[in-house]
């Protein structure tokens, strides 16, 4: 079996795309299909779970016995979401598959507790301000009632976007790195009437290897002088694009400070 990374690197590979991806948007499916088909994966869609390398998912329906015994890598659906937002901001290349695993055989971490501390990427939403007024409002709210926090070594959970988030920031210590798109699927479970865990939306951490991070974010840096920077006020702006969309955005400009770009 293929490491996650082997994967990360691979094309030709036979992608399996579950009944329940996408949430059966027909439109949404074809999109990504065309994503796997034609984009730097070169992938193949097949039919059947047997001879699958990647199989797509939504964490939200638990797993059928086969999938839930398949030794495919499976990916979180929400991969071709991050996707769209790296493409939007000019970021070259794909998401980190291992950032989207959706692993069977972790334990169960549960919800987003109430009163837990929580810090904000300043990337996360960074150019919808809208949006990330709205997840704001959701932390402190009844929704999740958190204890939002400004420094990143006071909070138990950093929330970031795994499409765009610097997580070499958050190697030290024992907090939770979680997905800013565990939301989106927060709301999608409440609606099934139960309460999703973080479990497959915890983000790994890289590992200390300058050539890694260099690949992954950009040109290489010194640990030891970053520090993530304080989330500032959001502003009024215009609501997020359609989630599922595969075709261009438009959208505010990149900043020019921003890391991978084709440009670079």
């Amino acid at each position: 079996m293929r490491t996650v990374d082997e994967l990360q690197r691979a094309t030709d590979l036979n992608w399996y795309i579950d009944s329940a991806a996408m949430g059966g948007d027909f439109t949404a499916r074809n999109d990504m299909k065309a994503a796997i088909q034609d984009g730097p994966f070169r992938g193949f869609v097949i039919d059947e779970l047997a001879g699958a390398d990647i199989v797509v998912v939504d964490p939200v329906h638990p797993p059928y016995p086969a999938l839930r015994s398949s030794n495919a890598f499976q990916l979180n659906h929400y991969f071709f979401r991050a996707e769209q937002r790296r493409r939007k901001l000019e970021y070259a290349g794909p998401p980190m598959l291992r950032d989207f695993q959706v692993d069977r055989s972790a334990p169960n971490r549960g919800p987003l507790w109430p009163h837990t501390r929580v810090f904000v990427d300043p990337n996360v939403y960074a150019h919808e301000p809208f949006r990330r007024e709205r997840l704001f409002r959701a932390l402190e709210a009844r929704d999740y009632g958190v204890e939002i926090v400004m420094n990143q070594n006071a909070a138990k959970v950093i929330i970031v976007d795994p499409a765009v988030s610097e997580l070499y920031r958050y190697l030290d210590g024992e907090v939770c790195v979680l997905s800013c798109d565990y939301f989106d699927a927060a709301k999608k479970s409440n609606v099934l009437g139960d309460i999703l865990a973080i479990t497959h939306f915890i983000v790994p951490k890289p590992s200390i290897n300058s050539a890694e991070i260099e690949q992954s974010y950009g040109a290489a840096v010194d640990l030891k002088q970053h520090s993530a920077p304080q989330v500032s006020d959001s502003e009024d702006g215009e609501g997020s694009p359609e989630p599922w969309g595969y075709g261009p955005v438009e959208g505010d400009e990149p900043s020019p400070s921003r890391k991978r770009r084709k440009s670079e």
